[in-house]
């Protein structure tokens, strides 16, 4: 006979079946008796009470098996989604909802060590935590209601290096699961979303960057001669040192690759998995330049006779030219064009992300980014334009150039150029310019973009355009881009959310 239960065939010599335990006469015995039972009305009632309770078990299951794998090594990698915002008045900073309503004030007031007004804050990250900078110049992390759930720490998020800038607090700094790097002396540490230290070491931990992995740096060993040595390895937000702290050389491509460099072979990089087995090695003395799109990752590297070559992840030669350059690649990864051209009497060449040639520059022109919209470039002598790689149709516009050249930002439809007095000027998508007074002379590096939002300094604050270079903003305290939306708070205490493509108000603080 088979069990009722696990349907497994059984011989009956027992009341319980071997496979699942489960009792074997008295089950069968009463299921042949509801056979020569008449059915009953309330029996419908109870089998909806059944099924409900069988939907509920079922729910109950499932959240706590979610739970259960995620303590044995599965990572929820997508959190349910806290919103929050940073809003500053006379007295402090506040937290705002997601309907811009004030759930806390005067952050910080009642914690010992914590010097108000805070002089720095982040975006809040999908569990709800941002990093504030006190006016001793100390960062603490705070949550959504309001509450420091932190010590101050001298650096939170911030590299030795100098890649970190107030451009890294409106992007991604923590990893995929709300981790911050800190330090304090000469400590670095691994704080989880509620301000607990999950790991320490007198080595550097550089930022996230929105993995769940990144580098390790111990700078405690030396050469024969005492000069200083760094050796790197990876490490998890977890604590757990994955890659051995030993190479020369060490970047993150993504989660699971690397690019390393050991002291032995100071002429060969390597690109290794997550267990450390090499991919591919690449012959060459320079670090390979990595370029990332949604969903592709693309590697070039030049060797000694001058040739560069690009790779895939799985190491897999795409192209390659005789003359020295970088590769980028278009936000959709349809596209690979060099980042410069040492020589101005080499072609400018765009290719498919297959390796195949795709566009072939004017050499009198001077070709720049591609953006979202694979929108090439371009300028010469006589004025500035694009070129739309798919259609093959041209904008250009007379604009006195000198020496000067015409680039987008990052991937938006906004561009810009430095004209031969010195100051930044910026044109939207119809290559009209965009009059912003308060950027000219301000210096050499003026704008950044984040999730198609570009934000230009000023001597206060911020101008804030969408990607086709509207103006949503011309005093901006605080902007933080979300998919569809920007929440902004200006120098004159007002806040609103905006539709960031229309600058629509969507919700306005009362």
């Amino acid at each position: 006979m088979k069990c009722h239960e696990c349907h497994q065939l059984i011989e009956v010599k027992g009341k319980y079946c071997p496979y699942c335990g489960v009792p074997i006469e008295p089950k069968e015995k009463e299921a042949a008796s509801r056979i020569n039972k008449p059915i009953k009305n309330n029996h419908k009632h109870k089998g909806i009470f059944t099924m409900f309770l069988i939907v509920l078990l079922g729910a109950g299951f499932w959240a706590w098996q979610s739970d259960a794998l995620s303590t044995i090594g599965f990572k929820q990698k997508v959190p349910k989604q806290v919103i929050a915002y940073p809003y500053q008045d006379a007295f402090g900073l506040n937290i705002l909802n997601e309907d811009l309503e004030v759930v806390a004030q005067d952050v910080g007031a009642e914690v010992i060590g914590f010097t108000g007004p805070v002089s720095y804050v982040s975006r809040f990250n999908e569990y709800g935590v941002a990093v504030v900078r006190d006016q001793n110049y100390l960062f603490w992390l705070v949550n959504h209601q309001g509450e420091i759930i932190s010590e101050g720490f001298n650096t939170i998020n911030s590299s030795p290096f100098g890649i970190s800038g107030p451009e890294s607090s409106y992007g991604v700094s923590s990893s995929i699961n709300g981790v911050h790097t800190a330090s304090n002396d000469d400590k670095y540490f691994l704080i989880n979303t509620t301000g607990d230290v999950l790991f320490e070491t007198v080595g550097v931990i550089l930022p996230f960057e929105g993995n769940d992995v990144t580098v390790l740096n111990d700078y405690s060993r030396s050469h024969n001669n005492g000069t200083e040595r760094i050796a790197s390895g990876v490490i998890t937000d977890s604590g757990e040192i994955i890659i051995p702290v030993k190479y020369h050389y060490l970047s993150v491509v993504d989660n699971e690759h690397f690019i390393v460099k050991e002291w032995e072979y100071e002429d060969m990089y390597r690109l290794i998995n997550r267990s450390g087995q090499t991919i591919i090695e690449i012959d060459t003395d320079t670090p390979p330049v990595v370029a990332h799109t949604d969903n592709d990752v693309f590697i070039s590297a030049t060797n000694y006779w001058g040739e560069t070559t690009v790779f895939n992840i799985n190491g897999e030669s795409i192209l390659r030219v005789p003359y020295t350059t970088n590769f980028s690649a278009s936000e959709n990864g349809k596209y690979l064009y060099p980042s410069y051209l040492e020589d101005n009497s080499q072609q400018y060449i765009i290719y498919t992300a297959e390796g195949e040639t795709h566009f072939q520059g004017d050499k009198i022109n001077d070709y720049h980014r591609v953006n979202n919209n694979n929108w090439l470039a371009f300028s010469d002598y006589s004025g500035f334009g694009y070129i739309d790689l798919e259609t093959r149709e041209s904008v250009q516009i007379p604009y006195e150039m000198n020496d000067s050249y015409f680039s987008f930002i990052n991937g938006t439809n906004v561009g810009t150029i430095t004209n031969n007095r010195g100051e930044h000027v910026f044109f939207n998508s119809r290559l009209e310019e965009i009059f912003l007074p308060e950027t000219q002379l301000i210096g050499h590096f003026v704008q950044f973009e984040v999730n198609d939002i570009v934000y230009i300094y000023k001597n206060k604050g911020f101008y804030v355009l969408n990607k086709d270079g509207d103006i949503l903003s011309e005093n901006a305290l605080y902007a933080f881009a979300d998919e569809d939306s920007v929440y902004i708070q200006e120098t004159n205490g007002k806040a609103y959310l905006l539709n960031k493509d229309t600058g629509k108000i969507i919700k306005e603080k009362k």
